[in-house]
């Protein structure tokens, strides 16, 4: 067998026959121990059945104070703290460490859990750590910012009614002027037989009358009550299906909180066709719905020629702010069957009559 030998491979197999103290077999650019024929394709083929290979073994801080040169990619050592090869990564310029079974592949997905084992007996307590020392206050954090304000509560219930003014004294009684003097009577007659009635004696002078005494103040009026109104005479046709004001409004300044609003309206229903149809009114104040009525209006007499005539009336007491000025409006709408225009609803009232109001009363 021709035997051509580098330096470099008699270098190793020195150095592995000090080692391993086995037998080393070599042939052309490549060493085999413990066979005569080493692969071909290995520089370095070892065989053995009953003994293995030992690379350096160094530990991490070992490992981690070789600083490989250029060229050295794939360098490899054992650590013995991690328990692992690891090999020199030149690309990256790491050390790269895989366990005894390879780099680890992906995590797999975890498993269902286990049941719960039993628990096991408590331990004996231990004994209590002394108390440490209570650590100094902490500064006071800032104040927090003011919150929202609030919203503003209901109005409260109307005062009571402030008493009457006194009433004025009464004037003096005049003093009562004096008796007139009596008339003289005139002498009994004798007794015995009734005579001739004598004559009447004169009637005495009526005495003077006393003097009328001045007539005391009057005394300031008690509180009384303020009534405003509005009154509409205009014709107004009454088309919307929807409420609509009718053009009459009243504003008002009450000197109390309490208040009767009343509304009142009047006028005829004429549709062409359909004989029935709803008319509704309703009073806003301040622009707030407080109430209405409604009625109805039948169709046209085509025959006698008269339209039906209807009115509406509503009345509720109110709560408004005293010295502050109201205003109440008056809005009215129709519906029901017919959907075309209606004629003057409310009509032209007769000799002057109003046929929409709007009055206020406030107490």
């Amino acid at each position: 067998m021709n035997l051509k030998l580098t330096s470099k491979s008699l270098f190793v197999v020195s150095i592995l026959s000090l080692v391993f103290g086995t037998s080393v077999f070599a042939q052309y650019n490549n060493v085999g121990i413990g066979t005569s024929t080493p692969h071909e394709n290995a520089i370095l083929d070892i065989s053995s059945t009953d003994k293995g290979l030992l690379v350096p073994r160094l530990n991490t801080l070992q490992r981690l104070a070789v600083n490989p040169i250029i060229g050295s990619d794939g360098l490899m050592v054992y650590d013995t703290d991690l328990d692992q090869f690891c090999y020199w990564d030149e690309n990256d310029a790491q050390w790269v460490c895989i366990g005894g079974l390879g780099n680890f592949g992906p995590t797999g997905p975890t498993g269902p859990a286990g049941p719960t084992g039993a628990n096991g007996a408590n331990g004996p307590a231990g004994a209590n750590g002394a108390t440490g020392p209570t650590g100094p206050a902490g500064p006071a954090g800032p104040a927090g910012a003011n919150g929202a304000t609030g919203p503003i509560g209901a109005n409260g219930p109307a005062g009571a009614t402030g008493p009457a003014g006194p009433t004025g004294a009464a004037g003096a009684t005049g003093p009562t002027g004096p008796a007139g003097a009596n008339g003289v009577t005139g002498p009994t007659g004798p007794a015995g037989a009734n005579g001739s009635t004598g004559p009447q004696g004169p009637t005495g002078a009526q005495g003077t009358a006393g003097t009328q005494g001045p007539v005391g103040p009057t005394g300031p009026a008690g509180p009384g009550s303020q009534v405003f109104s509005a009154t509409g005479t205009t014709d107004i046709s009454m088309n919307s299906t929807t409420f609509t004001n009718t053009g009459l409004s009243l504003t008002f300044t009450p000197s109390t909180s309490n208040a009767l609003v009343m509304m009142t309206l009047s006028g005829r229903s004429d549709p062409q066709s359909f004989p029935i149809q709803n008319v509704y009114a309703r009073v806003l104040l301040d622009g707030t719905p407080i109430g209405g009525a409604n009625t109805v209006g039948e169709d046209y007499d085509d025959i006698d020629g008269v339209a039906t005539t209807w009115s509406l009336a509503f009345s509720k007491p109110v709560t408004v702010t005293a010295n502050v000025s109201h205003t109440l409006t008056l809005q009215w709408m129709r519906s029901g069957l017919y959907t075309g225009t209606i004629y003057n609803e409310p009509a032209t009232a007769t000799n002057g009559t109003h046929h929409r109001t709007i009055s206020v009363i406030c107490y």
